[in-house]
C-alpha cells in the first residue's frame, strides 16, 4: 500500500472484526474443530494460539490465517509453528507497532530475519532447480517463518487500501471476474516492471479487456513478453516514443530475444505474444503504434517437437508393487492417471460426480481439460469406477457431518458445502507433490513403451 492512513485504522479494524465470527473470532483455534472441510491435521500442531501482546495485531493475524485457510492456499494446520514464532516475535518489540503494516514489509523482513538468526533459524535456503530440469540452477526460497510474514503483510495490505483496482500497479484479477486453472495458484498481474509510462497505460488496457474474453493464463503470457520488451526498450532504446516503434527496432528486437532464451518455446511465445499485443494495442488505439503487421509468421521461431516421456516398466512395477505402502488417496490417483493419461491437474480437480454409466453398464469418466477448454469422456473398466467410488465414500465421510453447521469452501473452485464435492479434493496432495512423487521415481526414455509421464 502507498500510503497508510493511521486515523483511519480503528475503522478498518473494526471491519476486520466483523468478519471474523465463530470459531474464527476465538484467541485458540483447535483445529479439529475448524469449520472448514479438508483440513489436514497434525496431532502435534492441531491449536494455533493468538497471543499476541497487542489486541490489534492479534485481530489482524487472526484475520490472515481466517483467510488463508478460507482460500486454501492453507490446508494444513503445521502451519502454527511458523504463525507463533512470528507471534514471539511481534511480543518482543518495544513499542507495540498499532498494525503490521506501520513499517514497510522491507524493514520487517530485515528485523525478523536477524530474530531468527539470533534463534538459530536461517530465514531462506537454497535449493537447485526443479525435478527434471537439466543445468546447475539454483534458487534462494523464503522459509515457512519469512514466508508467513510476507503473506500476512500483502493480505493485509489488499484488505486495508480502497484504491480502485484499476488504479493499481498490482491488479487482483479475481477481482475483476478472471476465469483460472482449479490448480492455479497465482491470481494477480504485476505492472512495476513496465519502464514506460505509454506501455504501462496500454497494457493495463489490454488486461483490462482480456481478461472479459480469455484464462488469466492468457493475461499472463502477454504481460510477460511485454515486461520483456520494455527492458529491452529501457536498455536500447530509452527515449524511443511508440510511434516510432518500425521494423528495424523489431527486427532487433526478435534477435535479443533469440539470443537471451535458449528455448524455442520461450522464443515463440515471447514473439507470438508481443505481436498481439502490439496489433491489439494499435487497433484499439491504446498506444499511438503503427497499424500495419511488424512481425510476421515466418519470423517466428516454430515450436519444437516434442517426445513424450516415459516411466521405464521396470519403475512402473516398482510403483505398483509399494502402493499398499502409500495413503489411500496417493494410491488411488497413481491407480487412475496409469489407466487414464490424464494431466495432473486434471485428476486434481475431478467433480465428485465425475461417472457416468451407460445402459449396458459400462463406465465412464468425465473431465474439463482446462488447456482444451472442454469437457472430454473417456470409457474406463470396472475396477477404476470402483476407485473412484471409494474415494467418493471417503469424501463424502470426511465432509458430511460438517454441512449441517457451515457454508464454506469444500476446495478451490467450489463456493459452499451445499455445492459438488470434487472427488480428488483438499485432503489429497498438491499437483506439485503428487508430481514430484512420480517425478522421483521416473526415468525419461522416450523409446520405451511404457505409461506416459503425467509431469507437465
Amino acid at each position: 500500500m502507498k500510503s497508510f492512513d493511521f486515523k483511519a485504522l480503528a475503522d478498518k479494524q473494526r471491519q476486520l472484526q466483523e468478519q471474523l465470527v465463530g470459531f474464527w473470532a476465538e484467541d485458540v483455534w483447535d483445529m479439529t474443530r475448524c469449520p472448514l472441510p479438508g483440513i489436514v491435521l497434525s496431532p502435534r500442531n492441531r491449536r494455533i494460539r493468538f497471543r499476541c501482546r497487542s489486541a490489534a495485531l492479534n485481530l489482524e493475524l487472526r484475520y490472515v490465517c481466517w483467510q488463508r485457510f478460507l482460500r486454501c492456499d492453507w490446508t494444513t494446520s503445521s502451519r502454527n509453528n511458523a504463525i507463533h514464532a512470528l507471534i514471539r516475535w511481534l511480543n518482543q518489540l518495544r513499542p507495540q507497532p498499532p498494525s503490521l503494516l506501520a513499517q514497510p514489509l522491507s524493514a520487517w523482513e530485515g528485523a525478523y530475519t536477524a530474530y531468527l538468526q539470533e534463534q538459530g533459524v536461517e530465514a531462506s535456503y537454497l535449493c537447485r532447480g526443479p525435478l527434471g530440469k537439466p543445468g546447475p540452477r539454483k534458487y534462494t526460497h523464503a522459509n515457512a517463518y519469512l514466508s508467513t510474514l510476507r503473506q500476512a503483510y500483502r493480505l493485509l495490505n489488499e484488505a486495508y487500501d480502497e484504491t480502485p483496482e484499476e488504479e493499481k500497479d498490482v491488479w487482483d484479477l479475481k477481482k475483476m471476474g478472471g476465469r483460472f486453472r482449479p490448480c492455479s495458484v497465482q491470481h494477480t498481474v504485476n505492472f512495476t516492471k513496465l519502464s514506460q509510462p505509454w506501455l504501462l497505460a496500454a497494457m493495463k488496457q489490454f488486461v483490462r479487456y482480456s481478461v472479459a474474453l480469455h484464462p488469466a493464463d492468457y493475461c499472463y503470457g502477454k504481460l510477460r513478453a511485454a515486461n520483456v520488451f520494455s527492458a529491452f526498450l529501457q536498455a536500447y532504446y530509452p527515449d524511443l516514443t511508440p510511434a516510432g516503434i518500425d521494423r528495424t527496432i523489431l527486427l532487433r528486437y526478435l534477435g535479443h530475444v533469440t539470443a537471451s532464451y535458449p528455448a524455442g518455446s520461450s522464443q515463440n511465445h515471447l514473439i507470438v505474444d508481443l505481436r498481439i499485443v502490439l496489433e491489439v494495442c494499435a487497433r484499439e488505439g491504446w498506444a499511438p503504434l503503427k497499424k500495419e503487421r511488424l512481425i510476421f509468421d515466418e519470423e517466428i521461431p516454430q515450436l519444437p517437437k516434442t517426445q513424450p516421456r516415459y516411466l521405464a516398466e521396470d519403475v512402473l512395477q516398482q510403483l505398483n508393487r509399494n502402493l499398499d505402502g502409500l495413503e489411500p488417496h496417493w494410491a488411488r490417483m497413481v491407480t487412475i492417471i496409469q489407466e487414464c493419461g490424464m494431466r495432473v491437474g486434471e485428476l486434481l480437480t475431478l467433480a465428485f460426480d465425475c461417472l457416468l454409466q451407460d445402459a449396458r453398464g459400462g463406465w465412464y469418466l468425465r473431465y474439463y481439460q482446462w488447456k482444451m477448454e472442454q469437457e472430454h469422456t473417456i470409457p474406463i473398466s470396472q475396477e477404476i469406477a470402483k476407485v473412484i467410488q471409494d474415494q467418493q465414500r471417503d469424501v463424502k465421510l470426511e465432509r458430511e457431518p460438517k454441512t449441517a453447521s457451515t457454508s464454506s469452501r469444500l476446495g478451490k473452485g467450489e463456493s459452499s458445502a451445499t455445492g459438488p464435492y470434487r472427488a480428488l479434493s483438499t485432503s489429497s496432495p498438491t499437483r506439485g507433490t503428487f508430481g514430484i512423487l512420480l517425478a522421483a521415481l521416473s526415468v525419461f526414455n522416450p523409446t520405451s513403451s511404457g505409461t506416459r509421464s503425467p509431469r507437465g
